[in-house]
């Protein structure tokens, strides 16, 4: 977990929950859920879909919001879905952390290898860069 280091953080009442349909976005579920039920937590699932992506993708993104929706009203879990189009994925979900004044975003991380590592920043990396809210990045 990344925490900006001038502010102190307790309790997580909002927690944004990025999904990517190129990753397995459903993997940190099971870590998050804990987190959620213990602080009772309001979750936005939410997709940002980058704008040159195809209809298969955008289809992608409502099954992943679909099946995530599923497992939140299992666990009995107050939620909101939104997909966005956006340019720049990373930057949508701080973006959208600030508009609806979360206190967590919870990531899947990816990793960049090789020489293109050294000149881009990945998403992971944006995300815990920008984000003024701690961020929780599950490997």
């Amino acid at each position: 977990m990344t925490i900006p280091t001038e502010k102190k953080y307790l309790n997580f009442k909002k927690i944004l929950f990025p999904l990517r349909p190129a990753t397995s976005g459903l993997d940190k579920f099971e870590i998050a859920l804990p987190i959620i039920k213990r602080n009772k937590s309001k979750v936005l699932l939410f997709a940002p879909i980058q704008d040159n992506k195809t209809a298969i993708e955008l289809e992608t993104a409502n099954d992943l919001i679909n099946k995530a929706d599923h497992l939140m009203r299992k666990g009995n879990v107050f939620h909101e879905n939104e997909i966005n189009v956006t340019q720049d994925m990373a930057l949508e979900v701080v973006k959208k952390a600030i508009e609806k004044k979360s206190d967590l975003i919870i990531i899947s991380a990816s990793i960049k290898k090789g020489l293109i590592s050294l000149f881009t920043q990945n998403y992971t990396e944006k995300v815990i860069n920008n984000a003024s809210v701690p961020v929780l990045s599950v490997k």
